[in-house]
Parts: C-alpha cells; sequence; structure tokens
C-alpha cells in the first residue's frame, strides 16, 4: 500500500515546476532570512533557491529524480507521523479517559447479562415529528 503510493507519485512537467517553485521559493525565503541576519552562509540558501528555480522552467526532467526522492521522503514521514500521532492520542487521551470510567463504575453499554427478560430491545418513547421536519433535518 504504501509502495503503491510510492510508485504512483505523479512526475509530469506541471508537476516539477511545481516542486521546483516550492523549493526555490523556500530556499529563497531561506536564504534572504540568513542574508537579513547578517549569516555568512546565506548564499547557500540562495544558491539552491536559483538552482531549484532555473531547473524547474528550463529542464524540470532533470528534477525527476530529485522529486520522486524527496516525496518518497515526505511519504515516509507521513506514515510514520501517523502512527506516531494516533498512538499518542489513543494512549494519551482515549485509554486515560477509559481508566477513569472504569475506577469511577461508569458502564457506557449494558452488557449485563439478565434472564429475566424476553428481548433486551429497549423501546423510545417519542413523539413522531411533523413531516416538515424531514426536510430540514439538521436545524
Amino acid at each position: 500500500m504504501l509502495l503503491d503510493e510510492i510508485k504512483t507519485i505523479k512526475s509530469s512537467k506541471k508537476d516539477l515546476r511545481s516542486f521546483a517553485v516550492t523549493l526555490g521559493v523556500f530556499f529563497g525565503l531561506a536564504g534572504a532570512f540568513l542574508f537579513w541576519r547578517g549569516k555568512a552562509h546565506s548564499f547557500v540558501g540562495l544558491s539552491v533557491s536559483s538552482f531549484f528555480l532555473a531547473f524547474g522552467f528550463l529542464a524540470p526532467q532533470f528534477l525527476k529524480p530529485i522529486q520522486k526522492i524527496w516525496m518518497t521522503l515526505a511519504l515516509l514521514m507521513g506514515w510514520v507521523m501517523t502512527r506516531i500521532i494516533l498512538t499518542v492520542l489513543f494512549y494519551g487521551l482515549i485509554t486515560p479517559i477509559a481508566q477513569l470510567a472504569r475506577l469511577s463504575g461508569k458502564k457506557f453499554l449494558n452488557t449485563a447479562f439478565r434472564e429475566d427478560v424476553n428481548s433486551y430491545w429497549m423501546i423510545r418513547k417519542q413523539k413522531e415529528a411533523p413531516k416538515e421536519n424531514y426536510e430540514k433535518q439538521f436545524q
């Protein structure tokens, strides 16, 4: 599934130009910020920016391997971060709520077995809504 996503990374001329412009603008802003702060290595950001912008407009196919590597790394980071975020949410939020509910005796489902009843079906006592409300359910 992740390999399928990596294999289907789009690399048309338009995608490569968009990739080049995005990185060119990013590195240009980073280089400009470093230049503004008076850092000696600001030329690196500006050089990388001009590299991406030049090749993005003149020969975007040259950037295809770089774009494939970059997008593969992005997909891998997304895959890893999704699992980390979901794990933190589960063990940091859902598990403590469940533990507090257990300690307080709260049961969210009525799972007790009772021999004295024929059915566990609970009949709701609710009036039928007017037919006009059917068209405006969420108001």
